[in-house]
């Protein structure tokens, strides 16, 4: 699979940032706790690398370690990690269109609140690569559909507290600067 997509891509161009945040998440996904990024605590980021670390290595069909596939290949992880990434964001405004419309019937909304992570060329410009404001910009949304759920009274506020909690949580253990 990873080298059909590779034909069909351009070449990657990975910025240094990228293997810190890949190196650490495979050490996780290695169960070796040894992060190697100490520029903000980028957590999540990490753990949802190691899991799909894992799973790359698992469906890559190697017989060799996850270690030496990963200094064979690292651009396979990088690439994988970034469409990952980009298809939880794709994924994660799709449930927040469709949540909106079953909440306020309104497509007009619905378009409007989708559109929010692309107003700002700041994430645009690193869309694509793997960073912990890609990971923030996956919980903004989530916030977006929480917050439309409380106003329109569909969920008791003490669940709401205990979601909203999850997602803070998350955001902080992302990026605390």
């Amino acid at each position: 699979l990873y080298s059909s997509i590779e034909r069909r891509i351009a070449p990657i161009d990975s910025v240094d940032p990228e293997y810190i945040h890949l190196i650490s998440s495979v050490n996780l996904a290695n169960a070796q706790y040894e992060l190697e990024s100490i520029q903000n605590p980028a957590s999540s980021l990490y753990f949802f690398g190691a899991i799909v670390v894992r799973l790359t290595h698992l469906f890559s069909s190697n017989k060799v370690n996850l270690t030496d596939d990963f200094l064979t290949h690292p651009e396979k992880y990088l690439l994988v990690f970034r469409i990952s990434l980009i298809l939880i964001t794709f994924i994660s405004i799709l449930f927040l269109g469709l949540i909106i419309y079953k909440y306020t019937k309104n497509i007009f909304q619905c378009m409007f609140l989708q559109a929010i992570p692309f107003v700002s060329f700041e994430i645009l410009n690193s869309s694509t690569i793997i960073c912990p404001e890609n990971l923030l910009v996956i919980l903004m949304v989530w916030y977006i559909v929480l917050l439309v759920i409380l106003t329109k009274g569909f969920i008791k506020e003490s669940k709401i507290v205990i979601y909203f909690s999850i997602i803070t949580g998350l955001g902080c253990a992302t990026k605390l600067t």
